[in-house]
Formats: structure tokens, C-alpha cells, sequence
């Protein structure tokens, strides 16, 4: 997985298409969790920070979960890990703006 600073990738999807940064995934508070555009599950499963030290949360699909998806190959590509979402502290904000 790439691991890419918020403030130089929108959001810090990494792996989404243009049409997958539009149709963001939706945070769900109460589980702590993402909903796909097409109605997978992204479970938290690390924390890292950013090369300027800021924490992040690494939210991620099944791999298998992914290679059945029609969105397999536009969404990710990544055979053996599956989707994978990095979220800052500052995410909720972020998506108010541009909405």
C-alpha cells in the first residue's frame, strides 16, 4: 500500500480512480468503518503516520471481497490486499467542505 500524505492526495485514497475520489466511500461512526461505493465494508486494520508525523488510520476490504467486486480493477488492483483507505484526524472536516 502506498502511504501518501492527506494534504497531497484530497482525502488519501490510495488506489481509487478519479471516479472512485467522487463517489467516496461513506463513514459509518457507530461500527468505525467505510462503505464503498458498491457496498463493501473497509475495517480499520493499522495506524501509521504520515512522513510530517501526522497520525493516520488505514481502513481495508477483503482481497477477496475486492476481486469479486465489478469495481475490481478501477477501484484497486491490488490482488492480495484489496482496497485500502488512509483517513487523518481531520478527514470529517475535510469531506464537510466539499460537500
Amino acid at each position: 500500500m502506498n502511504q501518501l500524505d492527506l494534504a497531497d492526495n484530497n482525502l488519501g485514497y490510495t488506489h481509487f480512480s478519479a471516479q472512485f475520489r467522487c463517489n467516496c466511500p461513506v463513514y459509518d461512526q457507530c461500527n468505525d468503518s467505510y462503505l464503498c461505493p458498491h457496498g463493501q465494508t473497509l475495517t480499520p486494520v493499522d495506524t501509521m503516520r504520515s512522513p510530517n508525523g501526522r497520525p493516520r488510520s488505514v481502513y481495508r476490504a477483503s482481497a477477496a471481497t475486492c476481486r469479486a467486486s465489478p469495481a475490481f480493477g478501477v477501484c484497486t488492483n491490488d490482488l492480495l490486499n484489496g482496497r485500502a483507505l488512509t483517513v487523518g484526524p481531520h478527514d470529517a472536516v475535510l469531506r464537510h467542505h466539499r460537500t
